[in-house]
Parts: C-alpha cells; sequence; structure tokens
C-alpha cells in the first residue's frame, strides 16, 4: 500500500483546496503505529501539566480548534509521499547561477545506462553556473551530474497545522515519525514542501529536505519560498539510529568525496530555503551534558578517540560551541587570526564540524533564527501586526 497525497495536509481544513490532492481534517492521521499521544507535548513540566488540566476533559481533543496531524511510515519500508513532486526541464540563459535548481544524479556508469537516477538539489550559491554545450570535462562539478540539463520544481504544498491563511484559535500537533527513513539518506533524503502554522512539531526518525512554499497571511503579500514559517516548537527525538560497528556515527569527512551515507544514519531535516519564524528548538540528544551526550567530531566519534579534537575532549556540545565563541572572541581582542576563530574580519566563526543522532542541515547562505511572532491586531493602525520574541535551545 502507498499513500501519496499530491499537494498538501492541513489540519483544520482549507476553504479554497478541493480533490483528492489534499487532505484537510481537524484530525488528520496517516500512520501505522498506535503509540502517540497528543497531550505528550503538554507533560514535560508541572506547569503544563497543570494548563492541560484545565482543558475541557483534561486534553487538548477539540479544544478551541485544536489540530491534530500525525504521519508515521514504517521505519522499516516506505509507504507515504507528501507534496506535489513533478519536475520540469527548464532552459536557462547563459552564465545562470544553478542555486536553487535540481540535477539528475547518476550513481555510476550502469546506473546511467540504465536510466536509475535521483533529483539533486543546488544548495550552494555564487559557485555553479549554467553554461550551454558544456561537456564532460567543461560542465559544473556536481557530483553524479552527466547531463548538462536543469530542472525546475513546483513547490506548493506541504504540512499545515492549520488551513486557514491566518492564525487559527487552539493547539496546532504535527508528529512526523518515520518519514524517508527507511530508504532514503542524507545524501538523498525524501522531499517535502513546508512546514506551516504549528504549534509543536515533533520529528522522529525522519530522512528528509524541505524545499519550500509561500507563507500565506492576511496580512501582507510575500511571495518568498518557506522551507519553514510560523512553527511553535520542533522537538527532534531520535529512536533507531544506526551506528557502525566501533560505536561511531556514520559521518562524511569533507576530503571524503567517495563516502556514501547509509539508511537511518541520522534523525534528519534539511532546510533548503529561507526560515520564517521558528520559536524553540529541542534534542533528545542534551546539549549540555558531557557524561551522556558528550560531543562527536566530524568522524561520528567521540573527541577522545581522535586526536585531532582532543582540544574538545570530555566536553559537551554547549561547551564546544562556546569554545567556538571564544577563540573567535579572544583572536579579535588580539587582533589576530586564530585557527579556531577563522577569518575574524569576515566569518564570525569556525564551522562547528560536529555531528548528532538528532541533525539539521541548513542550505548556505541561510540561518536559523530562534525567534517567533505574536499576531496582535493594532487599533490605531487598524491591521494585524507580528511582535517577535526570542526563544530557548535546548
Amino acid at each position: 500500500m502507498h499513500i501519496n497525497i499530491d499537494e498538501a495536509v492541513y489540519g483544520g481544513g482549507y476553504s479554497l483546496a478541493e480533490g483528492s490532492s489534499v487532505m484537510a481534517n481537524n484530525n488528520t492521521v496517516l500512520k501505522y503505529t498506535k503509540e502517540f499521544n497528543v497531550d505528550e507535548a503538554f507533560t514535560d513540566t508541572k506547569e503544563h501539566l497543570d494548563e492541560l488540566n484545565g482543558f475541557p476533559n483534561g486534553t487538548t481533543v477539540g479544544f478551541g480548534g485544536n489540530t491534530v496531524i500525525l504521519v508515521g511510515d514504517n521505519k522499516d519500508s516506505e509507504h507515504i509521499t507528501i507534496s506535489h513532486q513533478e519536475m520540469q526541464e527548464i532552459k536557462l540563459p547563459e552564465g545562470t547561477d544553478l542555486f536553487g535548481y535540481y540535477y539528475k544524479h547518476y550513481d555510476d556508469d550502469d546506473a546511467y545506462k540504465n536510466g536509475e537516477y535521483t533529483y539533486r538539489f543546488i544548495s550552494l550559491q555564487d559557485k555553479y553556473f549554467y553554461h550551454a554545450g558544456a561537456t564532460e570535462a567543461t560542465r559544473p562539478k556536481l557530483e553524479g551530474l552527466r547531463d548538462n540539463v536543469f530542472y525546475e520544481y513546483d513547490s506548493e504544498g506541504g504540512i499545515f497545522g492549520d488551513g486557514h491563511l491566518s492564525y487559527a484559535e487552539g493547539f496546532r500537533s504535527t508528529d512526523i515519525t518515520g518519514y524517508g527513513f527507511a530508504a532514503h539518506t542524507i545524501d538523498n533524503p525524501k522531499i517535502i514542501n513546508t512546514f506551516q502554522r504549528i504549534d509543536i512539531l515533533r520529528l522522529e526518525d525522519n530522512c528528509f529536505t524541505l524545499l519550500g512554499a509561500r507563507d500565506y497571511t492576511v496580512n501582507e503579500i510575500n511571495k518568498t519560498p518557506y522551507s519553514i514559517a510560523r512553527v511553535g516548537e520542533i522537538k527532534m527525538v531520535s529512536n533507531e539510529i544506526a551506528y557502525n560497528t566501533d560505536g561511531s556515527l556514520q559521518a562524511k569527512a569533507d576530503d571524503a568525496n567517495s563516502f556514501k551515507y547509509g539508511t537511518k544514519a541520522r534523525n534528519y531535516m534539511g532546510l533548503s530555503n529561507t526560515i520564517h519564524y521558528v520559536g524553540a528548538m529541542v534534542s533528545d540528544v542534551p546539549f549540555n551534558d558531557k557524561t551522556n551526550a558528550p560531543w562527536r567530531n566530524h568522524l561520528g566519534q567521540v573527541a577522545a578517540k581522535d586526536n585531532k579534537s582532543q582540544e574538545f575532549k570530555d566536553m559537551s556540545y554547549l561547551e564546544v560551541k562556546q569554545k567556538y565563541i571564544d577563540d573567535y572572541n579572544n583572536a579579535k581582542k588580539n587582533n589576530q587570526v586564530d585557527v579556531n576563530a577563522g577569518d575574524i574580519f569576515g566569518t564570525f566563526q569556525k564551522r562547528n564540524d560536529g555531528t548528532a543522532r538528532n541533525m539539521i542541515g541548513i542550505a548556505s547562505g541561510y540561518a536559523m533564527k530562534i525567534q517567533l511572532c505574536q499576531v496582535t491586531y493594532d487599533k490605531a493602525k487598524q491591521k494585524a501586526v507580528e511582535k517577535e520574541h526570542y526563544g530557548p535551545m535546548a
């Protein structure tokens, strides 16, 4: 059995959507397993439990426009696909920056001969350019590229906590489990267009990338494609991650061109486009626990096992991050270029080369601010306004 939703999943309905390409309901469930408690998001603190008890019947179900979306595929085989995924060949002017386009990736000569390929997103800006008539020697040096042909993707649809153009009253919860985990890898993640208008987004053992879709709001016209827009909190949970025989995580060093990630290597979410309002990030890998979750280097090993990263031995992820910042500040104070700081007059600090069970990949040129907005009505201006505020990362 395969469930294919061509365009979008909407919690709470969507008045403009018609046909079988859209699923819309107050409780949308595409899930094989029975183990999920929608109230789980409220059980992390006593304060939240008290809030939960104050709801009708002590549950969020049916409360004030509450919407629930559960998408859970089998972690050993994939059956669910969401978002319209039709690639169209595009004719490009000479010298076009190929950032944002796609190409057909072939693993080897046999794959090319048999027409076996996957589409790859070009996430680097100002690096690859189109030239008509380019040969094997002169075309862009993209891994697995055999033809000088590029594609455009129709990026409408995705997963929306509610289907309304503005904020709907109530609690909007979305759980994605096992999406792309069984058959896809970090090198070739499954595709979803976007996550939008969700209070809590829980991601367990997935492997996908978000391309982007427009943020439809009533108070502004914005055609920018967003990978994520207006998500209150992202929770990442890793349960069935595959380790190497030596206990290290699968990890690709920068110079290991022939390396290919295996399936189930990470609970992974890639962001190929702009991020618009994410209020908080939570991971089940502790950010500040050096005993139970020590920092792992670019090889997936704890620092003590690698001479190159001995300086990070017995450190947590938080401590390593702080060291990067301290090295940068010290180098800047002394007016010198430090190995760990990089070019202090250009980049802020050296790239963090660590790895973890939960991983978010952000395309070059983009960044994630941990901030959200509160939409209120300004009586003086007689329109809805957005007030930004910052949230935590844990």
